[in-house]
Formats: C-alpha cells, sequence, structure tokens
C-alpha cells in the first residue's frame, strides 16, 4: 500500500474518514495533485461528463486542505464583519467575498453577481436573482424540515432501534401519525430531488450504525439536528411561517 493509498479518502461516508482528515499536509496535498491529473487526462480523451463528480471532489479537498492549513480561529475571524451588525446579508456577503476565488469563472461573472445582488437587497431593492419563480407555491423549506425526520428514522435505525420504537419518538415529537410522516419521502423527492433524498437518509442511517450523532449537516446532507425535538420545532415554525405569510 503506497503512502497516499493508506490515506485515501473515502467516497461518501466510512470509518476511514478520520484517517484522512488526520493525514499529513504533504499527503493531501499530493492526493489532490493526483486527482487533478486524473481529470485533465479525462477532459484530454474528451470524457469531460464522467469526471464532472472527480472535479467537485476535487475543490472539495482542496478548499478542506486549505482551512486546515487556516485554522479554525483564522477562518472565523476572516469571515467576521463588524460592520454588518444584526444584518445577516451582511454576514453572507463577508462570506462569500472569501469563496470568490472558486466562484469565479472565466465564462460568468457570478461570484460579483451574487455580491451585487446581495447588496441590492440589503439596500432595499427587490431581489431579481433570488426571485421566486412563477407558478405553483415552493415547498423546499418544509420539505427539508421533513427530511429531517426521516433521516432520524433512519438514524435511530442504524442505532439498533425498533421500528416501533424509533417510530413513535419521531411521531410524539412532531405529534403527527407515523403514517402521515413516512408519506413525506414522496414528497421531498418531489422537492428536492429523489438521489439527493436516497443519499441523504442512507448515509443517516450509516451515522446511526458509526454511533456519530455529533456529526453536523455533512455534503452528502447527513444530520443537521442534535436532537429529533428541535428538529420538530423548525418543523412546526416553518409551517407557521408558511401560513403567515400566504
Amino acid at each position: 500500500m503506497s503512502e497516499v493509498e493508506q490515506f485515501d479518502r473515502p467516497p461518501v461516508l466510512g470509518v476511514e474518514e478520520n484517517l484522512w482528515t488526520n493525514a499529513p499536509a504533504e499527503i493531501r496535498l499530493r492526493h489532490i495533485a493526483d486527482i487533478r491529473r486524473m481529470i485533465e487526462e479525462q477532459i484530454a480523451a474528451g470524457n469531460t461528463s464522467s469526471v464532472q463528480e472527480l472535479a467537485r471532489e476535487l475543490v472539495r479537498d482542496a478548499v478542506d486542505w486549505v482551512g486546515g492549513l487556516c485554522g479554525t480561529d483564522v477562518l472565523r475571524l476572516a469571515q467576521e464583519n463588524p460592520l454588518a451588525g444584526n444584518d445577516p446579508l451582511g454576514h453572507i456577503a463577508g462570506r462569500v467575498i472569501l469563496a470568490l476565488p472558486i466562484l469565479v469563472s472565466p465564462a460568468d461573472d457570478f461570484g460579483q453577481e451574487l455580491l451585487f445582488e446581495i447588496a441590492a437587497v440589503a439596500s432595499g431593492d427587490h431581489p431579481k436573482m433570488f426571485a421566486k419563480r412563477a407558478g405553483e407555491k415552493s415547498k423546499y423549506r418544509i420539505s427539508r424540515h421533513q427530511l429531517e425526520a426521516l433521516k432520524w428514522e433512519k438514524f435511530l435505525e442504524g442505532r439498533g432501534q425498533s421500528a416501533v420504537a424509533r417510530q413513535n419518538r419521531i411521531s410524539s415529537a412532531f405529534n403527527l401519525t407515523w403514517d402521515a410522516i413516512r408519506r413525506w419521502r414522496s414528497e421531498c423527492s418531489a422537492a428536492l430531488g429523489a438521489a439527493y433524498v436516497d443519499e441523504a437518509l442512507a448515509n443517516s442511517r450509516t451515522l446511526g450504525e458509526l454511533n456519530l450523532a455529533d456529526r453536523a449537516d455533512l455534503w452528502t446532507g447527513a444530520l443537521r439536528h442534535p436532537t429529533v425535538e428541535l428538529a420538530a420545532a423548525e418543523y412546526w415554525q416553518e409551517k407557521r411561517s408558511n401560513i403567515s405569510t400566504e
């Protein structure tokens, strides 16, 4: 086994993930260089579409590596925007500025346009980039909260709880029957995409098997909430918000 293979990054989630995170910087950098070389070879062969996910992995690993070099305190300091006060848009703009190097593309000005949109909305303009699409009312936020209930069911299944025990716990937290909650899967798939929902549920079950309840919102969409009860509270808060704005 080579030095790079020893610390090879798992494709989604597994027991070797901490090993990769703690790998020496030079090993991670070499791994990143290997991925880039693989991508360039495939692009040269005309296989652009087949390496898109590999390109995403390269960017994720490179950003994660740079973040590790900077350290948590430096990242936090760099993202702070004292002038924003309590304005969430000001704080979002501060983070977007840091992300501009990976948002910028020779083909467009997406990063700059995003900053312009944030500044315009913060100044009172109606949103354009984030304007609601015409047609049926979106259920994206509600679906994200519904998905939390389904992910908790899979997480508790991974922990070894019986179907009756885990479903009763979730039903009690959400104050709904399990028969109503289980039907949310089709609604979530329609709003969020079936592939995303399937992957999020599979990863939540894996988290349960690994007893990793403290892992928060991986890029694969695993558990966002520390408790079932908090997930339920945010669901009902969003429901009340939707009703009040209709």
